[in-house]
C-alpha cells in the first residue's frame, strides 16, 4: 500500500510538473508567435515525460485488472513500442537540453568548439536525428536480426520516410495551387483538373502504402484476415490505378497539343483533345473493374484453399496469393505504361518530322514549336524512366518469395516503387509555368523566414 501511494504522489507530481512546464511554453509561444530553441526542447521534453508516465500508469493498471491481456503478442508489441519511443525520446530531448546548456554556458578556445556554439541549433538537431538512428534500431527485434540487417532496414525506413513526406508535400502543393486558382478565378483549365485529380490520387496512394508499412510492423497479424485482404487490395488497384491512369492522360493531352501530323486522324483528336482524354479514362474504369473482378476471384479461391487445408500456416498461405495477386496488378500497370510508350514514341517522330520540314523550308519562325517539342519530350522521358523503376519494383516484388516487412529485398522494391509518385510530381510542377512560379515564390518565401528566424535566434 506505501508503494503504491509512493507511485500515486510520484505520477500526480510529474504530470503536473511536465502539463506546467508544457503549458507556459506553449501560452508564450500563441501569445508571441515565437519560441525559443530551449523552451521548444522543454515543451517536448515535457510532452514525452508525461506520455511515459501515463504508459506506465495504464501498464500497472492493465497487469492489475487483466493480466492475461499482457501477454498476447499484439499487447507486447503495442506495449514495448510504446515503452521504448516515450522513453527514448524523454532521455534524449534530456540529453539534447544538457547540451544546449553546455554550449550557450561553457567557454573554450577551441575553433570547433566555437563553431559548434554558433551553430548550437544545428548541433540539437543532429544529435536528434542521431538518436532516431537509435531508436529505430532498438525498436527491430533483437533475436531476428543481427546489427548490419538492422542497420540496413533502419536505412531504407528514413528512405521511405522521406520519399513520403516528399511526395505528399509535392502532391500537396499541386493539388493547393491548381484548387486555389480554380477558387480565385472561378474556372480551370483541363490540364489543371487533370494535375489536381492526378495529386489527390498521389496522395491516397502514398498515405495507402505507409498504412500498410505501418500495420505490417506493428500487427502483422491483422494483414492476413480476409476482410483486410479486400479492402487493401482494392484501396491499392483504385488508388494505383488512377494515379498511373491520370498520368497516362496527361501524356496523352501534351501529345495531341505539341505534335504535328498531317492525317485527319490526328488532326480530329486534336480538335477534340478533351474528350480523347475523358474517354481514355472511361475505358481505364472499365480495365479497373476488370482488375477488381480477378483479384477477388483469386481472394476467393485462396479463402477457400485456406479454409480446406488448415495444415498450411497463415504465412505459407499469404505468400501464396501473394504470388497470384501482384503479377496480375503488374499485367494491368503494363497497359498505360505501353500507351505511355506509344505517345513517347511518335511525339519523337512528329519531332524528327517537323525538324526534316524546317531543313527543307529554312523557315526559323519554327523555333517555339520545336521548343515545346523538346521541352514535353523532356517530361514525358522523366516520367517513363520513373514509370520504369515504378514497374520494375512491381515486377521484382511479383518475384519476391518473401513479401513480408521485415525482408530487406521487399522494403527496398516498395522504397523503389515509390520514387515514381514522390519524384514524378516536382517533374510536372517544374515543367508547369504557373507551379514553376508558385514554388519558387514558396521557396524563397521559407528562405526569408529561415533567415529572419536565425537572426532572431543569433539576437536571442
Amino acid at each position: 500500500v506505501t508503494l503504491l501511494i509512493i507511485l500515486s504522489v510520484e505520477f500526480i507530481i510529474g504530470i503536473l510538473g511536465n502539463a506546467f512546464m508544457a503549458l507556459v511554453n506553449i501560452r508564450g509561444w500563441v501569445k508571441r508567435g515565437k519560441i525559443s530553441v530551449v523552451d521548444q526542447i522543454l515543451t517536448a521534453l515535457a510532452i514525452s515525460r508525461i506520455a511515459f508516465l501515463l504508459l506506465i500508469i495504464i501498464i500497472i493498471l492493465i497487469y492489475e485488472l487483466c493480466p492475461a491481456l499482457l501477454i498476447t503478442e499484439k499487447m507486447i508489441r503495442i506495449t514495448n513500442a510504446s515503452w521504448i519511443l516515450t522513453n527514448h525520446f524523454s532521455i534524449w530531448l534530456a540529453t539534447c537540453l544538457s547540451i544546449f546548456y553546455f554550449l550557450k554556458i561553457a567557454n573554450f578556445s577551441s575553433s570547433l568548439f566555437l563553431y559548434l556554439r554558433w551553430r548550437v541549433k544545428n548541433v540539437v538537431l543532429v544529435t536528434l536525428l542521431v538518436s532516431l538512428l537509435i531508436f529505430f534500431v532498438n525498436i527491430i527485434d533483437p533475436d531476428q536480426e543481427d546489427l548490419p540487417f538492422a542497420a540496413l532496414m533502419v536505412t531504407l525506413l528514413i528512405i521511405l520516410s522521406v520519399e513520403f513526406i516528399i511526395g505528399i508535400l509535392g502532391n500537396a502543393f499541386m493539388a493547393l495551387v491548381n484548387i486555389m486558382g480554380w477558387v480565385k478565378r472561378g474556372k480551370t483549365s483541363f490540364v489543371d483538373q487533370i494535375l489536381t485529380a492526378l495529386a489527390i490520387s498521389r496522395i491516397a496512394f502514398l498515405l495507402l502504402v505507409i498504412s500498410i508499412v505501418l500495420i505490417s510492423a506493428l500487427c502483422p497479424a491483422l494483414l492476413i484476415t480476409e476482410k483486410m485482404i479486400r479492402i487493401i487490395n482494392a484501396s491499392w488497384i483504385l488508388t494505383n490505378h488512377f494515379s498511373n491512369w491520370l498520368a497516362t492522360c496527361l501524356s496523352i493531352f501534351y501529345f495531341l497539343k505539341i505534335a504535328n501530323f498531317s492525317s485527319f486522324l490526328f488532326l480530329y483528336l486534336k480538335w477534340r483533345v478533351k474528350n480523347v482524354v475523358l474517354v481514355t479514362l472511361l475505358v481505364s474504369l472499365f480495365i479497373f473493374f476488370v482488375n477488381i473482378i480477378i483479384i477477388n476471384t483469386y481472394i476467393d479461391v485462396w479463402n477457400d484453399h485456406y479454409k480446406a487445408n488448415t495444415s498450411n500456416s497463415s504465412i505459407t498461405s499469404n505468400a501464396q496469393l501473394h504470388k497470384l495477386v501482384l503479377p496480375t496488378n503488374t499485367i494491368f500497370v503494363l497497359i498505360p505504361f505501353t500507351v505511355t510508350l506509344i505517345t513517347f514514341f511518335l511525339l519523337i517522330f512528329s519531332l524528327w518530322k517537323h525538324l526534316k520540314n524546317i531543313q527543307n523550308n529554312d523557315k526559323g519562325s519554327q523555333d517555339v514549336n520545336i521548343t515545346a517539342h523538346i521541352k514535353t519530350l523532356q517530361m514525358v522521358v522523366a516520367f517513363l524512366l520513373l514509370y520504369t523503376v515504378f514497374f520494375l519494383a512491381l515486377a521484382f516484388q511479383s518475384w519476391n518469395n518473401n513479401p513480408h516487412h521485415r525482408n530487406t529485398a521487399h522494403m527496398f522494391s516498395v522504397d523503389t516503387g515509390l520514387v515514381f509518385p514522390s519524384g514524378h510530381s516536382y517533374v510536372l510542377i517544374l515543367g508547369n509555368n504557373k507551379l514553376r512560379q508558385g514554388f519558387l515564390s514558396l521557396m524563397w518565401w521559407v528562405r526569408c523566414k529561415l533567415n529572419v528566424a536565425i537572426l532572431g535566434f543569433l539576437d536571442h
